[in-house]
């Protein structure tokens, strides 16, 4: 498992929908698009996951829009990765992935995706979206596209 730009794209988004339920707001894909950096229907769709998980309430009609639910808000860090990538082959391996393992390198990489989702799940949603001092929101954080794949 690795930091891929639909995981990373579902941890912000996620995180941004905790900060809005924070202030009573709820936000529309559109809008999170706009803070995301990202298209509307590209956050729709690595959104519609966490829809169906229950981690998201979505809203309908007049004052609608998306809503992280209270299981959104104590979920991991961990848990939204696993989700976000569901069980989809690393990015890059093509042909037999029996052909890269070699040796005791399928054991290192298991110790190291272990070793990633233990760091992830030591924090919540809600401890994520949590200010710290002198954080103005979003701003210095890096774009979806800048991030390493």
């Amino acid at each position: 498992m690795q930091l891929t730009t639909t995981s990373l794209l579902a941890l912000r988004a996620l995180v941004l929908l905790a900060r809005f339920r924070r202030s009573g707001q709820r936000a529309t894909a559109a809008s999170l698009a706009v803070e995301l950096g990202t298209s509307s229907s590209q956050v729709a769709k690595v959104l519609s996951t966490f829809v169906d998980e229950g981690l998201i309430d979505a809203h309908r009609g007049r004052g609608g829009g998306l809503e992280i639910s209270e299981a959104g808000l104590s979920t991991t860090a961990d848990t939204v990765m696993t989700l976000a990538e569901g069980e989809r082959p690393h990015e890059g391996q093509t042909g037999n992935p029996d052909a890269l393992m070699i040796g005791r390198l399928p054991e290192a990489l298991e110790a190291a995706r272990k070793a990633y989702l233990d760091a992830l799940s030591g924090y919540t949603l809600a401890d994520l979206a949590a200010t710290p001092p002198g954080d103005l929101g979003l701003r210095g954080v890096p774009t979806i596209g800048s991030q390493l794949r």
